[in-house]
């Protein structure tokens, strides 16, 4: 999560989030979570708020999901769900996220054969 987009800090909205979920599990013992973060590239620090999650909560994470946008996107699909099924073996995961934004230069720099949504999915499937 970035400064610019929420006003705090990664490492602060991530103690933010720790607390919630603990707070969140205290209530409810029986409480499973799903991560949610962007894995555009399989590079240590695109996991490490996933890391500090599941090793927080470890089996109370149910899925580990990958968020897949496109104009975001650095390697293949099945590379990041190889990566997250490699470091995260105890975990489902899950393809939580993927989007195309008409117009987007990231998206069509990226991509410069994929020019829609329908072709997008047609991609990542």
């Amino acid at each position: 999560m970035g400064k610019a987009v929420s006003g705090w800090t990664a490492d602060h909205a991530l103690r933010m989030v720790i607390e919630l979920m603990d707070a969140a599990g205290s209530a409810n013992p029986y409480t499973q979570w799903w991560t949610c973060d962007p894995t555009h590239d399989c590079a240590p620090e695109i996991w490490r708020t996933t890391d500090e999650l599941v090793r927080a909560f470890g089996p109370a994470i149910g899925v580990v999901g990958c968020n897949y946008p496109a104009f975001a996107a650095a390697a293949p699909l099945r590379d990041i769900l190889r990566c997250a099924a490699d470091r995260y073996p105890d975990h489902r995961i899950g393809l939580t996220e993927t989007s195309w934004h008409d117009s987007r230069a990231g998206c069509e720099g990226r991509f410069p054969r994929i020019r829609s949504r329908a072709e997008w999915w047609d991609h990542v499937l």
